[in-house]
């Protein structure tokens, strides 16, 4: 999302040269293309990319194996590509000599081929030089990146340089004196007006230059969406090349197409989800819960967001022609992916009171072993681990809920738009609702603001507030449900902590781990839980922790001065 904007071109990158006489740097443009002839040779240089032979030979012997290494696990082919150099402004004002000669085009043409394969774009603003070490996806050293770094540094389109990591620890130690001063002044030149990214391996480099979006798109044009590599075995950068191509594709798919919403990126939304329903239309298959999940994304977006997403994303036959792969268990959802195709996310009722009480929910996960326990539950309990797993996920969702105004005309529009913070937090939480559960979503909303409102009249002060903008208005009701969310995440993050501490454990370990619990927080807990036999606790484990939540916050003061 961040290089929106920015011209992006399949088979087409940017590569730094030198010319060595003059020890002048400049930018050109390495292009591949299809070609077709009875030649077995994969790569073929035209006259004016003027290759040395010592460079064909080792593209030839490592490059094109580590494009097929890389490629043969997505179902690919390598295919025949000719290779072509054009000069730009520098190189054609200065007239100098457009050739390649050395390794340092490896990273560029790789890139190229690997671009043109798979139909994979190319940011125009990057330039990347180094060499392969060999077919395993190993980047070493190149000479002249200090020259390269100047040239990309002038050029106004180039904002980020990859070159190889200096050293295992990322420093300059691998160089010699002269060459490390060079490096280094070349660096502080460009720092602000680059991003330079270091780089040991083939998987570091597509991490580093392929917008997720792009990938994304790409496994849905050539099909290896849904394919699994195969690869077992990571030790080699082409291996992890290859799994971070071809796994997670629809995980990648959600999170493109969440953050194209949030961005009111119409256009690329539209793209995403095109892609998808003909990659499945064209399988033959219902992409189960797509529905749901479209209208989950609409529907947690502010109401200012979501107004730019109006009308149909796509075109309504394609979702017809995918609803024809649809069995009778995706009824539901069917109805529900033209529903978010058309925009309609709410039906909203006027009603909106449950007085039934809130669900509660157990803990699930196993917790640490037996090794050391307590020291392990007291790190996921401190200050520090619940405000980077927790509370940094609620902040970022406060932070990128965009109200328009901090009043509200109407009961329905104020729970509207609370019923859609209360999803936005869920999502940025990592919880997305169910077909069955999404409808009932407004009622965990209401009871969320009724409890964050609960000493000061409940729902109804904050619809007061809502409607007139008193004490804050809208945006006051949004910070108190951020706080009572917040706070109901880390009473649920105890618990969860605390009652699954014995699951897993031996019947030795869960009474030894009772007796600890017991020593540890023995002024904190009622007199019959620390005198209690501890095989009566670790047999009750879970229930009495939970019946011992309201010591919960006595624990945490504790927690943080340890």
């Amino acid at each position: 999302m961040e290089t929106k904007g920015v011209v992006k071109e399949i088979g087409r990158t940017r590569i730094a040269l030198v010319d060595r006489p003059s020890a002048m740097s400049f930018i050109c443009s390495l292009n591949v293309s299809p070609r077709e002839d009875s030649s077995r040779k994969v790569i073929r240089f035209s006259e004016e990319a003027m290759a040395s032979h010592d460079t064909i030979d080792h593209v030839d012997t490592v490059v094109v194996p580590l494009l097929r290494g890389v490629l043969k696990p997505l179902g690919m082919a390598a295919g025949k590509w000719n290779v072509t150099l054009e000069p730009l402004e520098a190189a054609a004002a200065h007239e100098l000599p457009v050739s390649m000669s050395g390794y340092s085009a490896d990273l560029p043409l790789f890139l190229a081929l690997l671009s043109a394969s798979l139909r994979l774009p190319l940011r125009g603003d990057v330039v990347a030089t180094g060499r392969f070490a060999s077919s395993m996806g190993e980047v070493g050293l190149v000479k002249h990146i200090a020259e390269k770094l100047t040239a990309a540094q002038k050029h106004p389109q180039i904002h980020q340089f990859v070159c190889p990591s200096f050293g295992a620890d990322g420093s300059l130690d691998a160089l010699s004196p002269v060459e490390h001063e060079r490096l280094s002044e070349a660096l502080a030149r460009a720092r602000g007006r680059l991003r330079v990214s270091l780089v040991r391996g083939v998987d570091n480099l597509l991490s580093e230059v392929f917008d997720e979006e792009d990938l994304c798109l790409s496994s849905l044009h050539t099909g290896h969406f849904g394919r699994p590599t195969g690869v077992t075995e990571m030790e080699t950068p082409a291996a992890r090349a290859a799994h971070h191509l071809g796994n997670e594709n629809e995980k990648r798919f959600w999170r493109s197409l969440g953050r194209a919403f949030e961005v009111q990126d119409r256009e690329l939304g539209a793209r995403l989800l095109t892609a998808f329903l003909e990659y499945s239309d064209a399988r033959g298959a219902y992409p189960s819960g797509v529905g749901a999940r479209v209208l989950h994304l609409l529907r947690a977006l502010p109401p200012v967001l979501r107004k730019a997403m109006r009308g149909p994303l796509v075109p309504s036959s394609l979702c017809f022609s995918v609803l024809r792969h649809a069995q009778e268990n995706d009824a539901e959802d069917a109805e529900l992916l033209l529903r978010a195709n058309r925009g309609q996310a709410w039906h909203v009722k006027g009603d909106l009171i449950d007085d039934s009480p809130p669900r509660m929910s157990g803990p699930t996960d196993d917790d640490e072993v037996y090794d050391r326990v307590w020291d392990a539950i007291i790190r996921q309990l401190s200050e520090d681990h619940i405000a980077e797993t927790i509370d940094l996920a609620i902040d970022e969702a406060c932070l990128s809920f965009n109200l328009s105004s901090g009043v509200v005309d109407s009961e329905e529009e104020f729970v509207e738009i609370i019923t859609s913070y209360y999803l936005h937090l869920q999502a940025k939480t990592g919880v997305v609702y169910t077909p069955e559960a999404c409808g009932f979503a407004y009622r965990d909303a209401v009871r969320l603001v009724e409890e964050a409102f609960h000493n000061e009249g409940g729902l109804k002060v904050a619809k007061l507030q809502g409607r007139q903008g008193t004490n804050g208005g809208l945006r006051t009701v949004i910070g108190k449900m951020t706080d009572t969310f917040k706070m109901q995440a880390h009473r649920d993050h105890f618990l969860l902590v605390l009652g699954t501490a014995l699951e897993g454990k031996d019947e030795h370990a869960k009474v030894k781990l009772v007796k600890v619990f017991q020593r540890r927080f023995a002024d904190l807990l009622p007199k019959d839980v620390v005198e209690a036999d501890p095989q009566y606790i670790a047999d009750h484990w879970s229930t009495i922790i939970r019946a011992c939540a309201h010591y919960l916050d006595g624990l945490k003061s504790m927690i943080r001065k340890l």
